[in-house]
């Protein structure tokens, strides 16, 4: 009769359950220092450069004639320019139209002052900075009127 077993066979070893705990926690430790410190230049590459910095400090403008208005010239709409149209009812405006600011994607309107009219896409006027003004020709604009 054959046995079923071969002879140079070995017990199955009883695994070290207290060996295993180790390795898994310590692969663990090393993966997730790797992962924290292969992460720190993406993190630090989200922070703004220098030249981002300074390209939203205030800026001073000056003008020959006191007569602007300091707006963004953004729709509050989907966000297109608006055109400056001051003149009083051209044919492509109709008769009603008595100057501002126009938005010829989506047909937004704006009075002269940027407040937006009733019944056009855009829901808000345009946005006025923080601005102050230096004297009669010049204005600092993206700096508070009670700022420094």
């Amino acid at each position: 009769m054959m046995n079923p077993e071969p002879a140079n066979k070995r017990p199955d070893p009883v695994p070290d359950t207290q060996r295993r705990q180790l390795l898994a926690a310590a692969t663990g430790a090393i993966g997730g220092a790797g992962i924290a410190l292969a992460s720190i230049p993406f993190v630090v590459s989200m922070n703004p450069s220098e030249r981002a910095r300074a390209g939203g400090a205030p800026i001073d403008v000056e003008f020959a004639r006191p007569e602007y208005l300091v707006v963004v010239p953004v729709c509050t709409h989907l966000g297109c320019v608006p055109t400056f149209r001051p003149d009083v009812a051209p044919p492509d405006l109709g008769p009603d139209w008595p100057g501002g600011y126009f938005c010829p994607c989506h047909g937004s309107r704006f009075d002269l002052a940027a407040r937006v009219y009733r019944n056009v896409p855009a829901p808000t006027n345009l946005v006025v900075p923080p601005h102050r003004y230096l004297g009669e020709t010049a204005v600092r604009i993206g700096q508070d009127p009670g700022g420094a």
